[in-house]
């Protein structure tokens, strides 16, 4: 791990002898990191300085009591979360977020990564700075690095898991030395948090500019579990990439299904995502249409694979076997890429979200699905119901397979009984609805650019008035 470290940051030894920041990288912030020096030492500020990295440093403070250096490269927005290749839904939304906003403005974004305990990354050049879950002093160095940095807002993306401490409490060392604004997005919001997870959630509102959600249940679940509400909390959606309208029967045969009827169901494998409902519910309905297609999209994610293995993923494989369905099923095992994404959701005729946990109050899945046009059928946990709404899609109960069948045969059959929003006739409208939608609230440039009224109204005022 820390042979991976040395090439992001510079290394201060116990004796303070410096390396010669002349063989950085050019235009890419560094930092010293050493688990027994807190502060730049003359030394370090002084070859800083020469090598041009640093502005406006006081010769006689190398400690900058007030963070007023610069660092040359064009910084002034930071992202705190998982990054990718890490895999996980937050690593993915992160990297969307910055690159959208490095896209859309001029200045480039910086991200700080998180690893969890064991994990190692080659992270990519825009991660200025990795900190490692476990090591609480890692979170006040990060800190002190976008202090020292031009760095003038930082997003937190917030899940209690991603940080250290109990119940993620390491994140309140980050924003409590910070000297700039920050928001943090909450990427889930509990309906009945413990007294741990309740005290940092509530701090965070204390310390920050904002608390983004991403849902208006997410909103209500802070002032009802948190009595955190007002001003304080902005309702941002979540995010989906561009997508151009492509022929989806051509995007069919690219995938093998040429003019059958496809379902989908995309995201890291794991229990509770509801995969084998689907499948239980398929032998009824492939009898009465032959022609339809499950694709399950999606590596298992690494937490399930750490412990298990592919042991679920075997299971899934021979339920559809012991059913007859097997050939009714295709899993990808692979972790896509954006675009990769967006063609499986593209070609799909009905993207199914069959969670069998009610309180998720953000799915990106959905969100994509939705964007990209397709119909939509999801158990009604809470995003689904608020997404779904005024027949956006169909919702099902959290059900066995014998009680949602019925809603799987409204949404493949040619009969009065579809839901309207997935009747032939209404396809085409309920794809160009979606991406109309996706382009007004959703799409990434939207919902992230620098110069979108969101981030300009920020800009105007010393705490930003929203971040998602």
């Amino acid at each position: 791990m820390h042979d991976q470290l040395n090439r992001r940051f510079l290394r201060l030894s116990e004796n303070h002898v410096a390396v010669d920041p002349q063989a950085l990288p050019v235009g890419q912030a560094r930092f010293i990191r050493n688990e027994n020096a807190r502060d730049l030492v003359p030394g370090v500020v002084a070859r800083m300085r020469s090598a041009g990295m640093l502005a406006d440093v006081p010769a006689d403070n190398p400690r900058l009591a007030e963070p007023v250096a610069a660092v040359k490269a064009s910084l002034r927005m930071a992202f705190v979360g998982t990054y990718p290749p890490r895999r996980c839904g937050i690593a993915t939304f992160t990297r969307d977020l910055a690159q959208a906003v490095g896209s859309a403005g001029e200045q480039l974004p910086m991200t700080l990564a998180l690893t969890e305990p064991g994990g190692r990354y080659e992270y990519p050049p825009d991660v200025g700075y990795e900190i490692r879950q476990g090591v609480k002093g890692d979170y006040a160095r990060a800190a002190e690095f976008l202090n020292y940095s031009d760095v003038r807002l930082v997003s937190i993306q917030h899940e209690h898991g991603i940080f250290g401490g109990d119940d993620g409490a390491y994140v309140l060392d980050l924003v409590s030395a910070l000297h700039i604004p920050a928001v943090a997005t909450l990427h889930t919001v509990l309906k009945d948090p413990s007294d741990s997870q309740r005290s940092v959630i509530e701090a965070l509102s204390r310390k920050c500019a904002r608390l983004v959600v991403m849902s208006r249940v997410a909103a209500d679940l802070l002032r009802r579990s948190y009595g955190i509400g007002g001003h304080n909390v902005r309702i941002i959606p979540h995010g989906i990439p561009v997508m151009h309208p492509r022929d989806q029967q051509a995007l069919k045969t690219m995938f093998g299904v040429p003019g059958r009827r496809m379902l989908l169901t995309f995201g890291l494998l794991a229990p509770g995502k509801g995969i084998e409902t689907v499948i239980r519910a398929l032998p009824a309905l492939s009898t009465e249409f032959p022609d339809v297609v499950y694709f399950v999209v999606g590596a298992t994610h690494p937490a399930v694979v750490r412990r298990h293995g592919e042991g679920y993923r075997t299971t899934l494989e021979r339920e559809a076997e012991r059913l007859g369905v097997r050939e009714h099923v295709v899993f990808r095992d692979q972790f896509v890429t954006t675009e990769e994404l967006c063609s499986y959701m593209q070609a799909a005729d009905i993207f199914i979200s069959p969670y069998q946990n009610e309180a998720q109050v953000t799915s990106g899945a959905l969100s994509y699905a939705m964007g990209a046009g397709a119909a939509a059928v999801s158990t009604p946990y809470w995003h689904a119901q608020e997404l779904l709404a005024d027949g956006r899609g169909h919702l099902f109960p959290f059900a066995t397979a014998p009680r949602s069948a019925p809603s799987w045969r409204r949404c493949c059959g040619h009969r009065r009984s579809w839901p309207a929003c997935v009747r032939p006739r209404m396809s085409s409208r309920v794809r160009s609805s979606g991406r109309a939608s996706g382009r007004r609230t959703w799409r990434w440039p939207g919902q992230s650019s620098p110069r979108s009224p969101r981030i300009l109204a920020a800009r105007g005022r010393r705490s930003p008035a929203a971040l998602c």
